[in-house]
């Protein structure tokens, strides 16, 4: 009896445990769906990527009927890991007519040849979702620069030649230029201490320059330089000798003499192309008896102009009679300066 008092309380306890879990337990399949089981983000592939610009996709998938302040869009660094902190962010504007959003964002002014990681992210209710981190590297564009011979070189002139090709998917944006030196023959020289002149680029991918001013009878060095985009590229260096300017001076006898004044005259015959620059005059002096000390300390007149010729004159005043004066007749023709012999003559009384 005793035994069967303790079975029987042993079932009635049974039973009260089994009907206090079964009520505590909801029935399956009557919890809500966790609505962040139902938040995806995808980030990708990149679209129509170039040298510079790249198109960039992701989604996001949110609850039907979702509220709350919600923010999708794309964060692209180069750092492997992209991050509110180290990224750029493209915003996507989200509506709330529906649940499903697929974007694609366009950056443009990369620099070519760089890897760049994104990945699509989602902000709702506070919290934050991410896709998986892509990346892509811009194109490399091709550049084929050269520098030419130089053309039409003269005592003071000459016109640089270069030439440039680009093979890129875009247009992209260039200038040309050329670097030049007499005294500078290197690339890093040129570039930092040379003169520097921009040019246009023809249809035909070549472009130039003419020079003047030059120097005569002077070696010049140069080459061809463009920035193209993001990159700057230099031809080899070339270069070209100025030729030298030749002429003949003679002074002729003194004319219209004076008590106290005369009239020098001279002839310049220059035998480099007739329009280079030129100008005349004279030195005289009755105690320098040479050219070098007639330039150095003798009395300047210059002639008013040349004739086509070649004749000069120029009249001089203030002479004392009776005594011998020293001259020499001279030209500049560009850059050099060409001298007679030194004639004299005495001033009447």
């Amino acid at each position: 009896m005793k035994y069967l008092f303790q079975i029987g309380l042993v079932a009635l306890l049974c039973f009260i445990y089994s009907c206090s879990k079964d009520a505590g337990q909801e029935p399956v399949g009557d919890k809500p769906m966790d609505q962040e089981m139902q938040v995806t983000c995808t980030t990708g592939n990149v679209i129509d990527l170039t040298e510079s610009t790249a198109r960039l996709s992701g989604s996001v998938v949110l609850p039907e009927h979702f509220s709350g302040l919600t923010m999708a869009g794309i964060l692209y660094s180069t750092s492997p890991e992209p991050d509110f902190r180290n990224a750029t962010n493209l915003q996507y504007a989200l509506s709330d007519d529906r649940s499903r959003f697929s974007f694609i964002m366009e950056i443009d002014g990369l620099p070519s040849s760089t890897t760049y990681y994104y990945v699509a992210y989602l902000k709702w209710n506070g919290q934050q979702f991410f896709g998986e981190v892509k990346s892509f590297t811009t194109n490399t564009f091709v550049t084929d620069i050269a520098t030419d011979a130089a053309t039409g070189v003269a005592e003071d002139k000459a016109v640089l030649h270069g030439y440039l090709a680009v093979k890129s998917i875009l247009p992209l944006k260039h200038t040309v230029c050329f670097y030049y030196s007499s005294t500078e023959s290197t690339v890093e020289g040129l570039i930092a201490r040379g003169a520097r002149v921009t040019s246009e680029l023809s249809e035909s991918c070549t472009f130039s320059y003419s020079l003047t001013k030059l120097n005569s009878h002077t070696t010049y060095y140069f080459l061809a330089g463009a920035s193209v985009y993001d990159r700057t590229v230099y031809g080899e260096i070339c270069s070209f000798t100025t030729l030298t300017v030749t002429a003949s001076v003679t002074a002729a006898d003194v004319g219209e003499r004076g008590q106290n004044s005369a009239r020098l005259n001279g002839n310049v015959i220059a035998y480099s192309r007739e329009n280079l620059p030129k100008s005349a005059g004279f030195f005289y002096s009755m105690t320098c008896h040479s050219t070098e000390d007639l330039i150095a300390s003798g009395t300047h007149a210059g002639a008013t102009s040349i004739a086509r010729n070649g004749d000069f004159s120029a009249d001089i005043s203030d002479l004392r009679s009776g005594i011998t004066y020293y001259y020499i007749a001279y030209s500049r023709v560009h850059d050099q300066y060409f001298y007679s012999e030194v004639l004299s003559f005495v001033v009447p009384y």
